[in-house]
């Protein structure tokens, strides 16, 4: 079975037949069905501001590190998880991996090793350089020493960045989503393989504090493969680090179709069960690029996210058959 990134596919083209005559269709007309393994791979950044007032949210976030790592565990996923910061220079730790390592599924007490990182105690700066702070840690030549086998090439890269004002590295985020996407390519069934979190200030007054800048940068970078944007005031951190999941497994799951469907058509079956087209829990045909590049995905919502070693089938009719 041929790889394609997150998933893989079987193509099975159908005889159809007419006037009872059978006859072999071409296969830009066929139906088809398509069966996807996951690829259960994920790196974490976790790109955290480190300045004065942020201190309580990093221990918010620290707090939920436990619920991750068991909701990890349960999808039975591979991950790889760092921390940086956004204070970058001489004497500070943005640019690099805080504690100058990663963790894995096979580090000891994970969860308790993940809320330290996030709490680490740091020299900060209230200039906050998250773009650059990034760019920095996953640059060859960080990732050639402590953070050594972070990146994984077949792996998702999820950022997850947590800021309580934008970013002042000096350059776009429509530089930064190049970086991404020079870094971390599609996968070559088109699927993205890198996306951006943002839980921060989504506006001035937003609630639990008044804030100096909203994070449109780091909204503009999430926006660009749809990652999730929340509130830094959300009092239930819990919701808010189990929107981050959900979001993750359901890019893991993404299901990538090999050409156009007449939508009419598609039947997806997940363990044998037929699936709603539900846009709450079920699944809907979703599209990416455009032009002769655009994409056909099924996207799964709410309960119907597939688990890691479910079968899924998915049957449909190109929009090309006559």
């Amino acid at each position: 079975m041929k790889k394609y990134g997150i998933l893989s596919s079987l193509l099975l083209p159908t005889l159809l037949a007419c006037g009872g005559q059978k006859f072999n269709i071409p296969s830009q007309s066929a139906s088809f069905q398509q069966t996807p393994t996951y690829n259960n791979q994920v790196d974490i950044l976790f790109m955290v501001d480190d300045s004065s007032a942020m201190q309580p949210y990093r221990a918010q976030m620290g707090a939920q590190a436990q619920a991750m790592i068991t909701q990890l565990n349960a999808m039975g996923m591979s991950y790889h998880l760092a921390v940086t910061t956004t204070s970058v220079g001489a004497g500070y730790l943005g640019g690099t991996l805080v504690g100058n390592t990663y963790l894995t599924n096979g580090s000891p007490s994970v969860a308790a090793s993940l809320s330290n990182l996030l709490n680490y105690t740091m020299n900060n700066s209230d200039l906050e350089q998250g773009f650059t702070s990034i760019e920095y840690a996953l640059s060859p030549s960080n990732l050639s020493l402590s953070g050594g086998g972070f990146l994984r090439s077949g792996a998702l890269l999820a950022i997850i960045m947590m800021s309580s004002d934008n970013d002042y590295s000096g350059f776009s985020s429509a530089s930064m989503v190049t970086f991404m996407n020079n870094l971390k390519p599609p996968f070559p069934n088109g699927a993205p393989s890198w996306v951006a979190n943002y839980i921060g200030s989504l506006s001035l007054n937003s609630g639990c504090q008044q804030f100096v800048n909203v994070g449109t940068a780091y909204i503009q970078l999430a926006q660009a493969n749809s990652g999730v944007t929340t509130s830094i005031c959300n009092t239930n951190w819990a919701v808010t680090m189990t929107n981050v999941q959900v979001m993750i497994s359901q890019l893991m799951t993404n299901y990538y179709l090999k050409s156009q469907p007449n939508p009419s058509t598609i039947v997806v079956n997940v363990n044998g069960v037929v699936v709603p087209n539900n846009a709450t829990n079920g699944w809907t045909l979703q599209t990416s690029g455009s032009g002769n590049a655009t994409q056909y995905y099924i996207h799964f919502n709410g309960t119907a996210i597939p688990s890691l070693y479910s079968t899924v089938t998915v049957s449909f009719t190109p929009a090309t058959a006559s």
